[in-house]
């Protein structure tokens, strides 16, 4: 007899909080956040283990990723294709990744991404300064050598593996901006301990992926980064999305991040708290990873 299929990580049990009786599966979607949304694309850096399964649609787009790869526009170069592998793969496993380029949800991300604008009075979620000019920072952020700055980050403040970094190369709807993306394996989040994980039937990880578009208008830089995770609990109805915007200061580069969550589909209305939790759960998240990403840039 095969065994019965895991639940899905249950928020409830991840937050430390009882499971209420009016919180069934069978409670009816109704809208109960006043967090950012938008329409489904057309075909979850910051946080994304943070996420509580994996749902029909989801499998559906994520199985696209993987099959239906499709070719690189010709102004890519076959060896813009690649990323320069690591001298041990104990310490960084960027594979080469030029399958990642275009798939449909690839592009989906890239088009939702070119779409969202930054509202010009939101207050950031963090800011910093970077002793570096624009023009470096703008560098920095589209090196590809072991993945760039943002793989830099993945391996190195948050222990993920298995990290694969496409090219950077032109954004579908945008000819001023370029997009990347990277996949990789996220950790579980210290307070799943194993017997958790295992009853869930999770692994020692997340698989995760994060679109990057990066484009500079004047004297400001934008990167921006919408995040998707699979197999945890509303996981597929929800993205991260973390905008950080670099302008030139009298000394050094003024950086402010942005975190928001964008709903594809709102939350059971019985389960609006935990919108608010997850939110607050992630922009704590902010406030201590994105220092550390600025200062691999």
């Amino acid at each position: 007899m095969s065994p019965a299929p895991a639940e899905p990580l249950n928020w409830f049990a991840l937050l430390g909080l009882g499971q209420p009786a009016c919180c069934t599966a069978g409670s009816a979607i109704a809208s109960a956040s006043d967090e950012l949304r938008v329409e489904p694309p057309p075909p979850g850096i910051f946080g994304g283990a943070a996420f509580g399964a994996k749902a029909a649609e989801a499998s559906q787009v994520q199985d696209s990723d993987k099959d239906d790869d499709v070719e690189l526009p010709s102004a890519v170069s076959k060896a813009s294709t690649t990323v320069p592998s690591c001298a041990s793969s104990s310490t960084c496993s960027v594979k080469e990744a030029g399958s990642l380029a275009r798939t449909p949800s690839f592009d989906g991300d890239c088009l939702q991404l070119a779409d969202l604008a930054v509202p010009a009075a939101t207050r950031p979620t963090v800011s910093g300064r970077l002793d570096a000019g624009l023009a470096d920072v703008h560098g920095a952020l589209l090196r590809s050598e072991a993945g760039g700055p943002c793989a830099e980050f993945l391996r190195g403040a948050l222990d993920c593996f298995d990290v694969q970094a496409g090219p950077w190369i032109d954004c579908p709807r945008s000819p001023d901006a370029t997009v990347q993306r990277m996949r990789y394996s996220l950790p579980l989040p210290a307070d799943i301990s194993e017997s958790i994980a295992r009853l869930l039937g999770l692994g020692k990880a997340v698989p995760s992926s994060t679109v990057s578009r990066v484009a500079a208008d004047g004297g400001e830089v934008v990167l921006q980064q919408i995040t998707r995770t699979e197999g945890l609990l509303y996981s597929e109805r929800m993205r991260v999305l973390n905008t950080h915007t670099f302008r030139q200061g009298d000394s050094g580069v003024e950086w402010h991040t942005l975190t928001q969550i964008i709903w594809l589909r709102p939350l059971p209305w019985t389960h609006g708290f935990i919108a608010r939790l997850i939110e607050r759960r992630v922009k704590s998240e902010t406030l201590d990873q994105a220092p550390k990403l600025m200062a691999v840039v």
